[in-house]
């Protein structure tokens, strides 16, 4: 820890989800006046003085240490399950695949968790269903297993995926970031918690099913969007895009859970080695940057591993429902350099977001863990936090339609599954 003259500690009681206790310690910089020492002096040693020292250069840049403790019960017992569609009726036969493969990732929850599922058509603004539930006519539009079977939520599941509403406007349903950007305004809120999804006690897992970028997703520098025949994206970006990104995607997740777990993934084209090279397959662009910010992991649509995939959602998901991943620093203008990251003491690897200073760990630790984060700002930034930039970076490589993916292999937290 660099020097410093005081320290502040905060403790608060955190009662909801099972955390107990959020430590919070700063360490800064700083010098005292002669009248200053005298007067901490006369509190700490019942009125002796002690020599003052000589004053010394301010630290730069200032330096920090943020303290965390992870809970000690389970932080929720219920989790809703969205997946979000790409509703092209060329993703029909792998929609199907994952609605399969539902027993998969049910089988790597709790036993006893409550689980509720819906389904999410990834529509723009000209479709009545942008941000709200979905089911076939006469369906129940959330699956609840409490009430119903497995073998009954795969079989509604199944209908829901294989048979959903499509939408040329949105150039067949290619509007994910929108549509759950537009779920959590105020009014849709209401009327999606009314029929029992977006519970305020549970936990929420995100999957998205795409075989293209998000309509709404930025490009990286040097990378050609495929040809768009129908000349419906541009449009559609321009109506509906405004004041949309990753970043602000992830804000209101964030915001809308609070201290309640959340994780998105996504069945996407996750790697430019094994998608196809016709039609308008793209990577995943928007879509694979939002699952990294939060931490998740997204299955290769064209691979045949779709079980093992769900399954290491399902695995991600109970993980997050036991221990906290994401730490939200305090500060932002970090120099990156200089981060260093600790549980029990012992330094560990980690993922740091500059765009909203948030540390991600794969291995958080256990019950009642101290996570510590130290870290340096850059020189000549103060404390005061600026505008969050967006996330615009490519998350895979820099060919013309992608490039090798950040990582591989079943175990891959926060990349790619199923390569």
């Amino acid at each position: 820890m660099k020097a410093g003259c005081f320290a502040i500690t905060i403790s608060a009681a955190l009662k909801r989800f099972g955390i107990l206790a959020l430590l919070l310690s700063a360490t800064v910089g700083c010098e005292l006046s002669p009248s200053e020492q005298a007067a901490v002096d006369q509190i700490l040693n019942g009125g002796v003085s002690l020599p003052t020292t000589a004053e010394l250069e301010p630290v730069a840049p200032a330096c920090f240490e943020e303290e965390f403790v992870q809970p000690e019960a389970v932080v929720s017992k219920s989790v809703d399950l969205l997946f979000v569609l790409d509703t092209s009726g060329s993703l029909q036969e792998e929609r199907g695949r994952v609605a399969e493969g539902l027993d998969a990732f049910v089988s790597e929850l709790p036993p006893d968790v409550d689980y509720r599922i819906g389904v999410m058509l990834a529509h723009g603004s000209k479709s009545k269903h942008s941000g709200r539930l979905f089911a076939n006519k006469g369906k129940p539009l959330v699956l609840d297993s409490q009430t119903m079977s497995l073998y009954e939520i795969k079989k509604q599941l199944r209908t829901s995926m294989l048979y959903p509403v499509s939408d040329w406007y949105s150039d067949g349903g290619e509007e994910g970031l929108y549509s759950l950007s537009r779920a959590f305004d105020a009014d849709r809120i209401a009327e999606n918690r009314a029929h029992g999804f977006f519970r305020k006690d549970a936990a929420l897992a995100v999957v998205f099913v795409a075989d293209e970028n998000d309509i709404c997703a930025d490009y990286p520098a040097g990378i050609k969007p495929v040809y768009d025949p129908d000349k419906l994206e541009a449009p559609a970006r321009a109506r509906d895009c405004a004041g949309i990104s990753v970043s602000s995607v992830y804000e209101k997740l964030r915001a809308y859970q609070e201290e309640r777990p959340f994780l998105v993934g996504g069945v996407v084209y996750n790697n430019a080695k094994t998608m196809p090279r016709y039609g308008e397959n793209e990577l995943a662009y928007g879509l694979l940057e939002l699952i990294r910010m939060a931490g998740g992991a997204s299955l290769d649509i064209a691979g045949s591993h779709y079980n093992e995939g769900l399954a290491e959602i399902g695995s991600l998901v109970t993980i997050k429902l036991t221990l906290i991943h994401d730490f939200k620093l305090s500060r932002t203008g970090i120099d990156d350099d200089t981060l260093e990251v600790f549980v029990d003491g012992r330094e560990t690897s980690f993922s740091y977001h500059q765009e909203n200073s948030l540390v991600n760990l794969s291995s958080p630790g256990s019950a009642r863990s101290q996570v510590s984060v130290r870290y340096c700002l850059l020189s000549g930034e103060d404390e005061a936090s600026p505008e969050l930039p967006r996330d615009d970076t490519d998350p895979n490589g820099d060919d013309d339609r992608g490039g090798k993916p950040e990582c591989t292999g079943l175990r891959c937290y926060g990349g790619v599954i199923g390569v």
